[in-house]
């Protein structure tokens, strides 16, 4: 959830705004812990990600 939040407060600042989060309890249906696993593709092409939340919230409001 920190990511979640995180992410949320990126994208309000990004737009020069602050978001407004509101907690509410698990919903049926929500997903407690999710990642990504980019092992595959790391060992296939060799990607390596360099681009934190910080920098890339901005660059994918602006696009």
């Amino acid at each position: 959830m920190n990511t979640l939040i995180t992410g949320t407060a990126g994208s309000g600042y990004a737009c020069g705004r602050k978001a407004l989060v509101e907690l509410k309890p698990m919903q049926p249906g929500d997903i407690r812990d999710n990642f990504a696993d980019i092992t595959a593709i790391q060992n296939d092409v060799g990607l390596a990600p360099t681009t934190s939340i910080d920098e890339g919230m901005p660059r994918f409001v602006y696009w």
